[in-house]
């Protein structure tokens, strides 16, 4: 008989603690995006981004297999001018803060961030969205970064650590967040 078609009965009994656990930990990391959706209020980001749409925390159950929770910030996607922040907790694989910056407003936000170690990577892919593709496919920035030949949304992104304390968490996003917008201001 074929093992990779039977049921694992073992797996079956004993994961509803893991998926209580897993309950847990989730609202955990919803507390600490709606903590940051109030410290960034749509009429804040207003200061920045007229356009901005405010925000928004999401989850789904199946990015590659994994589960995920996501807070975007501004929600302004246009391809030119747009303008985005998405913190993303992909279960297993990392936590992670991605700016997504028009392919117009693009160059300006690298010469900004050019001297620190903020959103060090970038992507210019056609699919912003695939994440497998925008962490294997990413470069490190550089100064000579062109976007004349790019008409797609930038993304500029950073793996974070994860930390165990919620407010240390709540701190480190809230730093890079205002980064972020104080970047492209």
């Amino acid at each position: 008989m074929n093992c990779e078609n039977n049921i694992d009965l073992d797996f079956w009994d004993s994961s509803k603690s893991f998926f209580l656990k897993y309950e847990e930990q989730k609202s955990i990391i919803f507390k600490i995006f709606e903590e940051l959706s109030n410290r960034f209020p749509k009429d804040f980001q207003k200061q920045y981004f007229t356009k901005t749409k405010g925000n928004k925390i999401s989850q789904g159950y199946n990015l590659y297999g994994f589960p995920y929770q996501v807070l975007d910030l501004a929600r302004d996607f246009d391809q030119e001018f747009g303008f985005n922040i998405r913190i993303l907790n992909w279960v297993g694989n990392g936590f992670y803060i991605f700016v997504y910056v028009g392919h117009q407003k693009a160059k300006e936000f690298l010469l900004k961030i050019s001297d620190s170690k903020d959103f060090e990577n970038y992507y210019t892919g056609s699919d912003s969205f695939n994440y497998q593709a925008i962490l294997n496919e990413s470069c490190k920035f550089i100064q000579q970064f062109e976007t004349r030949n790019h008409r797609n949304i930038i993304v500029f992104w950073e793996k974070l650590p994860l930390q165990e304390d919620f407010s240390a968490n709540v701190k480190l996003l809230e730093f890079k967040i205002e980064k972020a917008f104080d970047i492209t201001a």
